[in-house]
């Protein structure tokens, strides 16, 4: 686990409600992470990255993810199916828990950290748009654009565990992520 996001956090005070790792990393790193978390015993998880704001959310500190849309082309499911941790081809409905989304909303309040519901869009590259990802922003309202948290989120739903999912647009302070996790009560 990577402290790249809030430096403040101790590790040992995050393991079952929280996983940040390094902006970029990679689909097999996220997956990874989860699964060890699984194996420890950990039944939900907030999964917090970095990201860049659209014009629907640049007055904001980052989002509570909603809903995904992946062009990137990867997918931490890819390869032969790990029948520990699920089935081969799992139900998505739901990816971000409605209930875990709207705690982490009513949290970051709590916490004074200005979050708003939005939607993730996982483009090919972070440096560039594709045709196909500018009309996806625009017709589907995208509020932030990561590489991050997104494998995760697969990778939570695929074992049948639930998660939330914060994009944030910057560095946030300890205290206030730390506030958060106060409130979550999970």
């Amino acid at each position: 686990m990577n402290k790249a996001v809030c430096p403040q956090i101790p590790e040992g005070e995050l393991y079952f409600k929280i996983i940040l790792l390094d902006n970029g990393a990679n689909v097999k790193t996220w997956r990874e992470a989860v699964r060890s978390a699984i194996k420890d015993g950990a039944e939900r998880f907030l999964l917090v990255g970095r990201g860049v704001p659209t014009r629907r959310s640049e007055k904001s500190a980052g989002i509570v993810v909603v809903d995904q849309i992946n062009v990137s082309g990867q997918n931490p499911l890819v390869g032969p199916n790990d029948e520990e941790f699920g089935t081969r081809f799992p139900d998505m409905t739901d990816l971000y828990s409605p209930k875990l989304t709207e705690d982490v909303l009513i949290a970051s309040k709590k916490a004074s950290l200005v979050l708003q519901k939005g939607i993730l869009l996982v483009p090919v590259s972070m440096t560039s748009s594709t045709s196909l990802e500018e009309k996806l922003i625009v017709q589907n309202e995208i509020a932030a654009l990561s590489q991050d948290v997104f494998a995760g989120a697969i990778t939570v739903r695929h074992a049948g565990r639930q998660c939330a999912g914060i994009i944030l647009f910057s560095d946030i302070d300890g205290k206030q992520l730390g506030l958060l996790l106060a409130h979550l009560n999970w």
